[in-house]
């Protein structure tokens, strides 16, 4: 039996209702408004031109607009999940907040994301290499969850595990899955071996490096300029600019402190007639043995005297490192 189709005023659209079987119009003259395909990894999303009370028009998604009009608004980390996995299908029925983890969750349950693979598990010990299916089955064969096998495969594709195991992703069974248009490849470099690598598929970055996917895509999407993180730095294919010169000392760094910790610190060693740098105040507080704090505080108010009757001090900017 059909459901009734139940409508309802947009919030800060009051001109305009939606429907519970997904539709908008205008509340005037009850016309329809014609909705426009916007392409996604797996079919396409149905949105429509509206104008809000200020009277500026804005392209909405319409499951957004019925979960919004009907359910309510539940908080930034909760985005629309299509519970068949038909994008347009935006029947109130069919729609579902939940959050970003839950979401890609269904996109794998319901077989939307096609990029898993097998896994080769070479047992150094009785020298047999067995192909694992699926990323589940490996987590639990190993009794670990899927984000730390995914671990395990990137830092132990040399280094064994357990003294045992060695592990690498199937290269004759991969799948790259199906992009959006504006889908760009991503080249990385590793400035210790000068290494270049261009990946389709952000986890074969992320097994080159030793980076999480999460840290990549963030540097590519959210820095104005590339940074250094852990001795590699990102950039997408096409971007025109060239991979930044960074010394030695910085990407040395890098190992060890996240880029945003790295602040450098000059000290003379007036007894041995020495200069080190170091990444940050802490790390000269370690050697010396006194509180981080008591350093800090002595470059603040008394910049330029003598510290512990030895050491001068000099914070540096990163830019003056890279000039060195």
């Amino acid at each position: 039996m059909e459901e009734e189709e139940i409508w309802k005023t947009i919030e800060g659209f009051s001109q305009y209702e939606v429907s519970t079987h997904g539709n908008v119009r205008r509340v005037s003259d009850r016309r329809l408004i014609a909705p426009t395909k916007r392409q996604c990894l797996k079919g396409y999303y149905l949105a429509v031109s509206i104008k809000n009370d200020s009277g500026r028009s804005k392209l909405v998604l319409i499951h957004r607009l019925s979960c919004l009009t009907f359910i309510g608004w539940l908080g930034e980390e909760y985005e629309v999940n299509h519970i068949d996995g038909v994008k347009h299908n935006n029947r109130l029925s069919n729609l579902e907040w939940v959050t970003r983890s839950q979401n890609i969750q269904h996109s794998y349950s319901a077989g939307l994301r096609d990029d898993s693979r097998s896994i080769l598990v070479t047992d150094h010990e009785y020298g047999i290499t067995t192909c694992i299916p699926t990323m589940s089955a490996f987590a639990r064969f190993f009794g670990v969850t899927k984000s730390v096998g995914r671990g395990l495969i990137r830092h132990h594709g040399e280094d064994k595990y357990l003294d045992r195991y060695t592990f690498r992703f199937n290269p004759d069974d991969i799948v790259i899955p199906r992009r959006c248009p504006h889908h760009r490849a991503v080249k990385g470099l590793n400035y210790l071996t000068r290494e270049l690598v261009v990946a389709d598929v952000i986890t074969d970055l992320e097994m080159a490096s030793g980076i999480g996917q999460g840290t990549i895509l963030w540097n590519l999407k959210h820095r104005k300029e590339p940074l250094l993180v852990k001795g590699w730095c990102f950039l997408y294919m096409g971007d025109e600019r060239d991979f930044p010169r960074f010394p030695k000392k910085i990407i040395e760094m890098s190992l060890k402190y996240d880029y945003y910790r790295i602040n450098p610190l000059l000290v003379k060693d007036t007894v041995s007639d020495t200069i080190e740098i170091y990444c940050n105040s802490k790390e000269f507080a370690d050697i010396v043995e006194v509180d981080v704090g008591k350093i800090n505080v002595w470059l603040r108010k008394r910049p330029g005297e003598i510290f512990l009757d030895r050491y001068y001090m000099e914070r540096l900017s990163k830019e003056d490192v890279r000039l060195e």
